[in-house]
Parts: C-alpha cells; structure tokens; sequence
C-alpha cells in the first residue's frame, strides 16, 4: 500500500522509478513437470518477501519452506501431451537493494475461528546468505544432485558386477573337499 502511495505521488518526478530500484526484486514461479522435466516460469515483481514463522527455528528454515514448492498432482503438460505431477515453487531471480521480510506471526486457527499469534523464537543470522534462495542457486543444487546421484548409480552399478564377479570366481574355483 506504501509503495502505490510512493509511486502514484512520484509518477511525473524524476524519482518515479526509486520504490522499483530500491526495493523492487523480481521472482521466478515455476511449474516443473515430472514426466518431462520442462520448465515454464514467470517472472514477477515483489517488494516483500513473505516468510512462513511457525514450526520454524531459523529464518533460513523459513527461506527453504517457501522455496520447496508443492507438488500438484493430475496437471496436463503441454509439452509432453499428458498428465503428469507437477512441483509449483517460487525463487528469488533478482534480489533488491533493500528486502523487505514479512513475517507471517499472525495465522487463522480453523479449529477457533480466530487469528492466533505465533510468539515462538525465530533466529536471524547476522549476515544473510540468499544465493542458495536464488534461481541460480536453486539450478547449481540440482544439477549438483544429479550428479551426486549418477556418481552413487553408478558405483551401485560397479558393486553389484564386482560381487557377481566374485560369485562367478567362488563358483570357478575347486572346493577343497
């Protein structure tokens, strides 16, 4: 609400672009299909961030929270031409000048029907880390996961022939009967 103040009364100044440079981000909502791995995304503008506060230790825990995503189940892919699951997330692609972190204290308690607070200790570092938060970070975790997992089958896969190789020698060998 501030910032449409901000900008409506800075419209024909030479300012009319301050709230945008200053605290204007940009973040990437993705849609990522199962079946085929395709990537559709758009791009946003956001002046705060809001961060989910309950059952979290740590605004860092809180970060990861909202970049998980949630998996949506039966979404047709254009791509691929069929329904698959799909994981729905958000990430930073470009941080502002100054952030702005909502912190969501406040939830509405179903059970009650009210707006309950949440009073639990969040923990701030002193210096913020984002790029594991950014489109880039997010990108380089995954590919070092694929890796990581490729590297792990196939050292599954040199095992299990090094154990059939043992196997075939104990069988070759003579028993000492």
């Amino acid at each position: 609400m501030i910032f449409d103040k901000l900008e409506r009364h800075l419209k024909h100044t030479p300012f009319s672009h301050i709230t945008d440079s200053v605290y204007g981000g940009r973040i990437s909502n993705q849609m990522i299909c199962h079946g085929c791995g395709k990537v559709r995304e758009r791009i946003e503008t956001f002046y705060t961030v809001s961060l989910e506060v309950r059952n979290m230790k740590s605004l860092y825990d809180s970060f990861e929270k909202s970049i998980a995503g949630e998996t949506i189940d039966d979404y047709f892919c254009d791509e691929c031409k069929k329904k698959n699951s799909i994981t729905k997330r958000g990430c930073i692609e470009y941080l502002p000048n100054v952030m702005i972190v909502h912190l969501q204290r406040i939830v509405f308690d179903l059970d009650t029907l009210m707006n309950q607070k949440i009073n639990s200790r969040l923990e701030f570092p002193f210096e913020l880390n984002m790029e594991p938060y950014t489109k880039e970070g997010l990108e380089w975790r995954e590919k070092a996961k694929k890796k990581k997992e490729k590297a792990e089958a196939q050292n599954d896969g040199a095992d299990a022939k090094g154990g059939e190789d043992k196997a075939q020698e104990t069988m070759d060998e003579p028993s000492a009967e």
